[in-house]
């Protein structure tokens, strides 16, 4: 069955493939650049989905690809994608958010239930001397940073590459609601990356002297920082635009600039958990997980005498 176009929607839709890709024939660099990225994304397995700009940064380490192949791979990786070389699911596109479930039958109903029931999670949070908030630049590093956070029930957000006045708010609300609120922020080393960052922990202070809230905010910057580059010795790209925060960043002898994605995979996980467990009590934590897992386990116990 064919698509319906209404009010000549078609045009706005043109060139590049659609749906699959059959006999996929890919010119030889094609091919070599299919075979790397496929490489990588079995490495990083436990991250995964990758983002495409996460996987040319590490054809870019492993290969000495540039910045300006970044078009070619990901023509590639959209074409094989199609082409079913590797999975969609291996890799997230930014800009996909929403969703829902509806079930299909009373029997289906109650076997989600159960399968809810498996996965009950209570707030761990509840009783941490903080509240923690992760945030990052990225949309499409969320599914592998919700992994490293779920288990504390740390919420994961972005914002994009701008400050979001709902971003702020939604810290704000956090404060009044919890007090004390942590967040960790994962973002480039760049102007835009550290301004950003600077303008969104001011703005929330700003909100909360306002409104005379009396909460407790701090925010804490895991990736990518300056020292990190230096510790790393990630060269980055060299700051070539003239305006005044370029021209404080080149007199403080701060020449180069890099984005997250520059960073491997797990490393961006073992930072982050790093940074979580600082702010974590691990006492507090334990007897949580010990509620969860007897409250799991009564919920399943439930479920299965309700199917009966």
């Amino acid at each position: 069955m064919g698509a319906i176009f209404l009010s000549g929607e078609r045009g706005y839709f043109r060139g590049g493939q659609r749906g699959y890709i059959e006999n996929w024939a890919p010119e030889p660099k094609q091919q070599l650049i299919a075979g790397r990225a496929k490489a990588v994304l079995e490495e990083y397995a436990a991250q995964r989905p990758l983002t495409c700009r996460q996987i040319l940064y590490r054809l870019i380490a492993k290969h000495g690809y540039s910045k300006s192949d970044q078009d070619a791979i990901y023509d590639v990786l959209s074409d094989a994608r199609r082409a079913r070389f590797m999975p969609f699911d291996w890799i997230r596109d930014d800009g996909i958010q929403g969703g829902g479930y509806w079930p299909e039958s009373a029997d289906e109903l109650i076997a989600s239930g159960r399968r809810q029931a498996e996965r009950f999670a209570l707030d761990l949070q509840t009783f941490q001397p903080y509240r923690i908030q992760v945030w990052v630049e990225s949309a499409g590093m969320i599914p592998q940073l919700e992994r490293v956070c779920r288990p504390y029930s740390i919420p994961v957000f972005s914002c994009g590459g701008f400050v979001s006045l709902t971003a702020v708010r939604t810290v704000v609300d956090a404060v009044a609601e919890y007090g004390r609120t942590h967040v960790l922020h994962l973002g480039d080393s760049d102007l835009s990356g550290y301004s950003i960052f600077q303008s969104f922990a001011e703005d929330v202070d700003e909100f909360l002297a306002q409104e005379c809230r009396r909460g407790e905010f701090t925010a804490e910057r895991v990736a990518l920082t300056l020292d990190q580059m230096e510790a790393w010795d990630i060269t980055g790209e060299r700051i070539t635009t003239e305006d005044e925060r370029s021209k404080a960043w080149l007199a403080a002898g701060i020449t180069h600039k890099a984005e997250l994605e520059v960073l491997a995979p797990d490393d961006i996980a073992r930072l982050l958990t790093r940074a979580i467990k600082r702010h974590v009590d691990a006492d507090i934590l334990a007897e949580a997980r010990a509620q969860q897992a007897a409250d799991r386990s009564s919920l399943v116990a439930r479920a299965d005498r309700a199917a009966e």
